[in-house]
């Protein structure tokens, strides 16, 4: 078993170095960040709790990317409603 800890010389051998181009094209790490879930209690109407879950198992995850479509959406025009 490798013990735990950082790369070793030896790892990282066969590891081509990044070219300019893939340098220039990384992407800030918090884009492949998962948010974190957090639980709270949100009161929705009727109708569309019930239209979120006729779609079955997995409603709540459906919800939440929705709202994550709408957070985006708005995000990227600047916008933000009250």
């Amino acid at each position: 078993m490798k013990a735990r800890g950082g790369p070793t010389a030896a790892d990282l051998e066969d590891m081509p170095e990044l070219t300019d181009e893939q340098l220039a094209n990384l992407k800030p790490a918090a884009e492949f960040w998962k948010a974190r879930k957090k639980q709270i209690t949100l009161r929705v109407d009727a109708d569309v709790l019930d239209w979120f879950q006729q779609s079955g198992e997995g409603y709540l995850t459906r919800m939440n990317e929705a709202l994550r479509r709408a957070m985006l959406s708005e995000s990227a025009g600047g916008r933000r409603s009250r």
